[in-house]
């Protein structure tokens, strides 16, 4: 996703319908947003969400979860933002990809 200006402001690794539901997802092999600025990766993810209608923001890993600062800003990002077109979406995380477990929650954002 860019600007007018062609600057890119965020990116999604997954977009996808799911039971007629939008979701954007951000996958990683590691268990952390952005390690320089996670409040901002977070904000990034909000960002897709409004833009799309997504009902749903996925934070997958293939550890075994995700990191308290991730969780957290993910959480105050979702939180903290004025959802003026949509409800705010959920907050899933899914963890242990590629493992023969995999497992998910959903996490509250208040």
């Amino acid at each position: 996703m860019s600007d007018p200006a062609g600057k890119k402001l965020a990116e999604a690794d997954l977009l996808a319908l799911v039971d007629d539901k939008v979701v954007v997802a951000e996958a990683k092999s590691t268990d952390e947003l952005d390690t320089g600025n996670q409040n901002k990766a977070a904000r990034k993810r909000v960002l897709l969400a409004e833009t799309f209608g997504a009902e749903e923001i996925i934070l997958a890993t293939t550890k075994e979860g995700w990191k308290e600062a991730s969780i957290s800003a993910m959480r105050t990002a979702v939180k903290d933002h004025v959802w003026k077109a949509m409800p705010r979406p959920r907050i899933r995380e899914v963890f242990g990809l590629g493992t023969g477990e995999v497992k998910d929650r959903y996490i509250d954002a208040d």
